[in-house]
């Protein structure tokens, strides 16, 4: 990590890579250790599929306007959900 080489700390994200590999093979309390909020953040990943297959395909029922209001809104809860991770990792001294 780019954090830890420059700073000596864990970057917000941290184990984000790991977590997810872990989780493709089933590996769930292996990816729980790494990152807890990597759970939601692949369910977010791989919800981007199905809607960016229908928008390159200019395919717009109903519900993908308000799912794209959604979409934006997930994406600033997660990293907001991130970032005050990493702070309380940071307060509780558990990134050096």
């Amino acid at each position: 990590c780019t954090a830890r080489m420059q700073f000596g700390i864990d970057c917000p994200g941290c184990g984000l890579t790991r977590s997810f590999i872990h989780l493709a093979h089933g590996n769930l309390a292996d990816a729980w250790q790494l990152q807890p909020l990597s759970f939601a953040i692949f369910a977010y990943a791989v919800f981007q599929i199905p809607l960016a297959i229908l928008h390159l395909r200019h395919v717009q029922p109903d519900w993908l306007a308000t799912s794209t209001r959604w979409n934006s809104i997930i994406l600033i809860a997660l990293v907001l959900a991130l970032g005050l991770r990493w702070v309380w990792r940071l307060l509780a001294g558990d990134l050096f």
